[in-house]
């Protein structure tokens, strides 16, 4: 009677045993089915948000690049006229003085200029030097405030496209 008991007691843990472990079993099969499906969601958002990209991307490169070729071969042009616009003789009738210089170097860096006292000693730059630097300048410039405008429209117009999604 008491093996009886033993032997009961065994086969009501192995049973016991054998229900919890079904259980967890289980219980891992349905989060790996929600993990799945969760993973399968995001998969399909990301493609989603991939092809917006994609076509908005190719939306603003179509204005952009052939705005930045005109940019730059508009500032080309300009920079290669300079001779044209400026002489010889306005290079030798104009001098350009180091404060002007240290001021424009200054600028350029966007550091303070480290002298206080003007400086009138005419510099080796020339009139012909300042204009086509300017037009080297400016053309960064232009370029630089085209390439963020089509930042700024290509993500406005993700924006509105993914929002749109949802």
């Amino acid at each position: 009677m008491f093996t009886s008991l033993w032997f009961k007691l065994g086969s009501l843990a192995v049973i016991l045993a054998a229900a919890v472990t079904g259980f967890f079993v289980m219980r891992q099969h349905f989060i790996n089915e929600g993990y799945n499906e969760c993973k399968a969601t995001q998969k399909k958002e990301v493609q989603t948000v991939v092809k917006i990209q994609t076509k908005v991307i190719r939306q603003v490169e179509k204005v952009y690049v052939p705005q930045l070729k005109i940019i730059h071969e508009v500032g080309k042009t300009i920079t290669k006229e300079v001779p044209i616009y400026v002489t010889a003789k306005d290079n030798k009738r104009c001098t350009i003085n180091n404060g002007f210089v240290r001021l424009w170097n200054s600028a350029n860096r966007s550091v303070p200029i480290t002298e206080s006292s003007t400086d009138e000693t005419p510099s080796a730059v020339v009139l012909s030097d300042v204009a086509a630097e300017h037009s080297r300048e400016a053309e960064l410039c232009n370029a630089t405030t085209l390439q963020l405008n089509a930042l700024i429209t290509e993500v406005e117009k993700e924006h509105a496209a993914v929002s749109h999604q949802n």
